[in-house]
């Protein structure tokens, strides 16, 4: 009798707002965008196994979160679907089956019918019959393809449990239209076709079980987010990303524009500015707000030990099969690119250091930390934490480890001395190279496919080979596969193979900055004049001490050498790039670049 009820609150409620469609319709503008313009879809779409996915989503979900839910089941044609009652044992929410032209209700939940296609339009759903019963069932990527054009940025969908991979593409295009894009964890999924296929689409904001879905719904919806009332267009956003660039120097170009937009419009609402126009024009003037806006264009979330699984596997198939292949008295080298503020360079370094101790081996480790936020190489360099990161380190790390100092931790000086923290743009400076491990997790999500591409080629360049490569569980290796063998699929740890090159679309670029006149007139090959006073002293330094001495520009550059500097430099391979900090060993780029700095 209950489930009845609830079917006919939600049909009825439906039923009524259609009647009243009309007359929302008269009403000015700016009241039919606040009914209607922040009205947030979650998409479900499940397969084999994900019934119990779906209860253990919904008994984990607040009675009213103000949104509409939409489960797209494939269901068998063959049967009546018990969906509708089985879910409503689940929640307090009106559950009801879909029906042609039904308006999407707030804390409602509409389950898609046996044998039907179904899609969204106005806040109504659109119901088709299945032309086949023999074709690939796409029905989830049927639903989120509207999705994503309907609601843009306030369309969630979810991949649950199933075999296939329906679900794919839709998720794609609601993460381009701006929404956010969950997975369940493929560990957790009785069938991992599915959360598996969309992982490796590379645009999943989260991997999680279903019960802690909900939690990330509700935190994304709560992330003050202005009304879209004006779409950023191109060249706004050109000229945001030119007055960011000059001002902090970092360029946001190939970054994904939906995660730009959401962050552009975040800071909009913080200012209580309304409009993209005048947000623009205080950009021009307030350097300030640019380097704001920049600072949050840098999107760092770490904690210490983050992922604890990822960090046993790390242990286990990285860092121990290193300590025994190397002697007592070997290098072993790790980048860790995109280091944020320190907490995982950390976490590795402490967790390489406590099994070194305990194979009693004694090892020279050299870490390069990189990131191009100055602001949080800053933080990670002081190596000092507030008290809160004791929930997160293990208490016998944290006495071995670290200081009590005031209301802070601060990181003992023998772990410290390992690490050299810079500000290092992956894709335009130079790579690392030689490493035994490479680590960059969570940061290509927020890159568009062509950068991503282009980054990863970068960081696989800088790994020996069977050596290691460890990116984040929503990122994958992509058209580099042949050059791997994956070791977890879940957190995306690789072995190289072979050797690879950094060419042709990979290779890292210049900035129109640096290709100037100074590049070219250096190979122009000036008359022979007479010797002055400068070569004689040049001549004489160079007999007495071997000196090396570059005259730069800001750029680093190379204007002019003098000296022995063939013992220094390498030329580049492909272009011909006369910067000192790309022509010098890597051992004294951190140091030399930062003394110029």
């Amino acid at each position: 009798m209950r489930n009845l009820k609830l079917r006919l609150s939600c049909s009825l409620l439906s039923r009524i707002i259609s009647d009243l469609t009309p007359t929302i319709n008269n009403l000015p503008t700016e009241h039919q965008m606040n009914l209607t313009s922040e009205h947030c879809i979650v998409a479900i779409g499940a397969s084999a196994g994900g019934l119990e996915a779906i209860h253990d989503f919904f008994d984990h979900m607040p009675g009213k979160p103000d949104v509409s839910f939409v489960i797209i089941q494939h269901l068998s044609p063959d049967h009546k679907s018990l969906l509708v009652e089985l879910v409503s044992r689940h929640t307090q929410m009106s559950v009801a089956e879909a029906g042609e032209n039904m308006q999407l209700l707030r804390n409602c939940i509409y389950v898609i019918p046996n044998n039907k296609l179904m899609t969204v339009e106005n806040n109504r759903l659109v119901l088709e019959a299945k032309k086949t019963n023999y074709s690939p069932n796409n029905a989830i990527d049927f639903f989120l393809l509207s999705l994503a054009a309907e609601k843009k940025h306030r369309g969630i969908a979810v991949i649950l449990s199933g075999t296939g991979s329906d679900g794919t593409r839709g998720i794609e295009a609601v993460k381009k239209a701006g929404g956010l894009v969950i997975v369940q964890d493929p560990e957790t999924a009785k069938f991992n076709g599915m959360p598996n296929s969309a992982i490796q689409s590379g645009v999943v904001d989260h991997i999680i079980a279903p019960k802690q879905m909900p939690e990330e719904i509700l935190r994304y919806l709560a992330e003050p987010v202005l009304q879209e009332t004006q779409p950023v267009g191109e060249q706004q956003l050109d000229e945001i990303f030119t007055l960011i660039h000059k001002e902090a120097g970092n360029d946001f170009h190939f970054y994904k524009l939906p995660t730009i937009n959401r962050r552009i419009f975040r800071r909009m609402s913080m200012i209580e500015c309304n409009n993209i126009d005048d947000y623009l024009e205080k950009l021009r003037i307030d350097a300030g707000e640019r380097l704001q806006l920049g600072k949050d264009f840098l999107i760092g979330v770490t904690k210490f030990f983050r992922d604890s699984e990822a960090f046993e596997l790390l242990k286990e198939q990285v860092l121990i099969p290193l300590i025994r292949s190397k002697r007592d008295g070997d290098t072993l080298k790790i980048w860790v690119c995109a280091c944020s503020t320190g907490e995982e360079v950390y976490s590795i370094a402490i967790a390489l250091d406590h099994l070194l101790t305990e194979a009693n081996k004694v090892l020279e480790v050299k870490i390069f930390a990189t990131d191009i936020d100055e602001a949080a190489i800053d933080i990670a360099a002081r190596g000092c934490y507030p008290r809160l990161v004791e929930r997160d380190i293990p208490a016998p790390l944290l006495r071995k480890y670290f200081l009590p100092k005031e209301n802070q931790y601060q990181i003992i000086p023998m772990i410290r001395k390992q690490i050299v923290f810079a500000k290092h743009n992956v894709a335009k400076d130079p790579p690392f190279i030689n490493n035994d491990l490479v680590t960059c997790r969570n940061m290509l999500i927020y890159l568009n496919p062509m950068l991503q591409q282009k980054v990863l080629a970068v960081l696989l360049y800088g790994v020996m080979v069977n050596k290691y490569l460890l990116l984040g569980p929503s990122e994958s290796i992509g058209a580099l596969k042949d050059d791997v063998t994956e070791l977890s699929s879940k957190w995306k740890l690789y072995r190289k193979l072979r050797e690879t090159r950094i060419a042709g679309q990979f290779a890292p670029e210049r900035t129109e900055s640096r290709i100037n006149k100074t590049d070219r007139s250096f190979l122009v090959k000036t008359p022979d004049r007479p010797k002055t006073f400068w070569d004689d002293l040049k001549e004489a330094l160079n007999e007495d001490l071997s000196f090396a001495a570059f005259y730069i520009d800001a750029g680093f550059n190379i204007l002019e050498a003098a000296g022995n500097y063939s013992k220094f430099l390498s030329m580049p391979r492909k272009v011909l790039q006369l910067n000192l900090l790309s022509m010098i060993p890597q051992e004294l780029y951190l140091m030399l670049g930062a003394e110029l700095r």
